[in-house]
């Protein structure tokens, strides 16, 4: 789904004057595209805040890890998870495209399918610090 500049400017009417000028920032200045090394660099920097939310292990794959991202890529994040309630899930899932400026697609490593499992784990990059 897209939206235009008129669906936006509407959905934008609801937000408060500074959810509306850091809208605003990021629609005039989206943030610089980022690579997999900083992608971990981030992860790692934050790597007390996320061990609170229940991360054993963070890393990075798929087309930020093979380096072969466009504009509407998001960020494949495989996760090692101490605990794994619906709602820890999908608080780290928030905390990370909020740290990223990205949608993330969030995947658990005890949730990969079998005949995916080999060629993640061979690509995958992880944060250090876990």
């Amino acid at each position: 789904m897209s939206l235009s500049f008129k669906d936006i400017y509407r959905l934008s009417l609801q937000l408060s004057a500074e959810e509306q000028r850091k809208l605003a920032e990021f629609l005039l200045h989206p943030p610089a595209p980022l690579d997999a090394r900083q992608i971990t660099g981030l992860l790692s920097s934050q790597a007390d805040q996320l061990r609170q939310m229940g991360v054993e292990r963070i890393g990075v794959f798929g087309s930020y890890a093979r380096d072969d991202t466009d504009s509407a890529s998001d960020v494949d994040i495989l996760v090692k998870l101490t605990r794994t309630s619906f709602r820890d899930f999908m608080r780290l899932k928030f905390y990370l495209e909020d740290l990223l400026a990205r949608p993330v697609d969030l995947v658990l490593e005890e949730g990969l399918r079998e005949e995916l499992r080999p060629a993640i784990l061979r690509e995958v990059i992880y944060a250090e610090g876990f």
